[in-house]
């Protein structure tokens, strides 16, 4: 049983105001498909969105049962040797901060692996909308909104927090 899929979603953020369903993502270099097996565990159920190293999708953890977030490095991006070393060495770096982050307002990245040569983090899948996609729907927000929001990310801040690395739930 596959749960509802119908949000953005990405990575940080705890209750804010619910926004509707924007735009589902799509691109031609992702990796995995929707509909696709990944692994023996993982049901690929849709693209959330694409950066410059990988892509994260949502999943079906058959395993424990609950929707999960899978991100990837693209096996395009790692056709270059030494670029491919270095990404190694950003994915990895970024699971080890990650997981040093404890916070209520920050998703924790459970595992990493790697699966018919992809290599992926997997952490809770959140339903919500990117901050990013919300600014770029909305534009100008009410001020007390966009403060709630930035109280928000400012508590669960870290090197690596940017409006497409922040989710409203």
């Amino acid at each position: 049983m596959h749960p509802d899929s119908g949000s953005d979603a990405a990575t940080v953020l705890q209750p804010a105001p619910t926004e509707s369903q924007g735009p589902q993502l799509t691109r031609t270099t992702a990796p995995l498909q929707t509909g696709q097996q990944f692994g023996s565990r993982y049901h690929i159920i849709r693209l959330l969105g694409s950066g410059g190293m990988g892509s994260v999708y949502q999943a079906w953890d058959q395993e424990l049962e609950v929707a999960v977030a899978v991100k990837v490095i693209r096996p395009d991006a790692m056709a270059d040797p030494d670029a491919a070393q270095e990404i190694e060495r950003r994915f990895k770096r970024e699971l080890l901060l990650a997981r040093q982050v404890t916070h209520r307002n920050v998703v924790r990245i459970h595992d990493i692996g790697e699966i018919g040569g992809i290599k992926y983090i997997t952490m809770p899948y959140v339903h919500g909308s990117d901050l990013a996609t919300i600014l770029n729907r909305e534009g100008r927000m009410p001020v007390a909104r966009a403060l709630a929001i930035a109280r928000q990310v400012a508590a669960g801040w870290w090197r690596r927090t940017r409006p497409a690395s922040c989710i409203a739930i």
